[in-house]
């Protein structure tokens, strides 16, 4: 957009893009149409199943979630009144104490674990099954430096 407004920008922004492949904006492309064509299908599916005007309704879902301008990150929480007044139908957590501690207790065992260990992913069914990735470990020595102190340290212990 900057570019388009002012020729004066492409000497800032010619380094920028240059470092990414010519293919990548493609990808990033083929990758934000892959996550719209599976939220279309789960919402309609799933949360508008049967709903006669489901179409209207998911188009306003994806237009206001695939708007960088609103969500800004991909990691951005979005309050339940946004999400509903978008159209989505959410139940709040904390109208069911049961699942409240139920989804806290596993939210809370997560984080200690991923803080506290070399685990940085952990996938888990139903049944118990799970599968964890830690980080590989390197061990490397690190460069001896020499240092002129010690050999000071040695002169006033009579060390030397």
């Amino acid at each position: 957009m900057e570019i388009e407004q002012s020729a004066a920008a492409i000497p800032v922004w010619q380094p920028i893009i240059a470092k990414y492949p010519p293919a990548f904006v493609g990808e990033c492309e083929k990758a934000i149409a892959w996550s719209n064509e599976m939220t279309k299908e789960w919402l309609s599916s799933g949360m508008f199943a049967g709903d006669k005007s489901a179409g209207k309704k998911i188009a306003v879902i994806l237009e206001e979630l695939g708007d960088h301008a609103l969500t800004k990150s991909h990691a951005r929480h979005l309050p339940m009144i946004k999400c509903r007044e978008m159209g989505l139908k959410i139940s709040a957590l904390e109208d069911n104490q049961e699942l409240q501690d139920a989804v806290l207790s596993v939210h809370h065992a997560c984080m200690l674990t991923l803080s506290q260990t070399q685990a940085v992913k952990i996938i888990e069914n139903q049944q118990g099954t799970a599968f964890i990735k830690m980080a590989a470990q390197m061990v490397m020595a690190a460069p001896r430096v020499p240092n002129q102190y010690a050999e000071d340290e040695g002169r006033a212990l009579g060390t030397d």
